[in-house]
């Protein structure tokens, strides 16, 4: 009988336990810096009934953290990707962990005011600061004018807004090509008006994953904005603030 009391035990003993822990992945995660996040619950089952599990992760953005219970929270104050695993353990020692990325984009400068074109030392401007749907964006003479103030929200929208009238900056006809038309349009939630401010320097497009591109690398005023694969140039390069 003693025997099987200790294999008994054995079983719950920590890290030889036969529970199985299963997170639930909450998929990949976006945030700003800046910008407080509503709260992500982490939720897992365990084989066994009766358990409590408690929560721990690695690899979070500088800025959140997540409680015993599983519930991630805080304000990201580094922009960039990270590989966050999060990881739940009952109390017999048995664990089971789910793994995704979390994006969070601006580079802490700010999230409005004029965007630098870096490469060519003008910003991005709504040509004549025009309200007409449709617009090509253009690179010129920074002025400090309402065409050149954008607002980076907690939607990923770059927004402009010119006499009351707020736009999007917005990826003409949803084009996912190089030499996409970048455009100021009515704001409509689609992921074609949603972009990324990577830690690199770079805008990409969320719904494209391309880059917002200063045509022909140009540094002339009005040089047309469009979107091309990101390779690196200086005419990639952008700073909000």
């Amino acid at each position: 009988g003693g025997s099987v009391k200790v294999g008994q035990f054995a079983l719950t003993a920590p890290g030889s336990s036969t529970n199985t822990v299963t997170v639930t992945n909450p998929g990949s995660q976006t945030g700003t810096v800046g910008t407080a996040i509503s709260g992500l619950q982490i939720h897992a089952t365990d084989s066994a009934s009766g358990q409590t599990l408690t929560y721990s992760a690695t690899g979070l953005p500088p800025g959140l953290s997540l409680s015993s219970s599983g519930l991630i929270s805080g304000t990201p104050t580094t922009g960039g990707s990270y590989s966050t695993v999060v990881t739940a353990t009952d109390t017999t020692g048995a664990s089971g962990s789910a793994g995704f990325t979390w994006t969070v984009s601006g580079t802490g400068t700010g999230n409005t005011g004029p965007l630098h074109a870096v490469g060519a030392g003008k910003c991005l401007d709504d040509p004549n600061s025009t309200t007409t749907l449709g617009t090509q964006q253009q690179i010129y003479t920074c002025s400090g004018g309402a065409g050149q103030t954008w607002t980076h929200n907690s939607s990923n929208e770059l927004t402009v807004t010119i006499g009351g009238t707020t736009l999007c900056l917005d990826a003409n006809g949803k084009g996912t090509t190089n030499g996409t038309k970048v455009i100021v349009y009515s704001c409509n939630g689609g992921t074609n008006q949603q972009w990324n401010l990577n830690s690199n320097g770079t805008i990409t497009g969320v719904q494209s994953g391309l880059c917002l591109d200063v045509t022909g690398a140009s540094t002339a005023n009005g040089a047309l904005v469009e979107l091309w694969a990101c390779n690196g140039g200086s005419n990639q390069q952008w700073s909000l603030g």
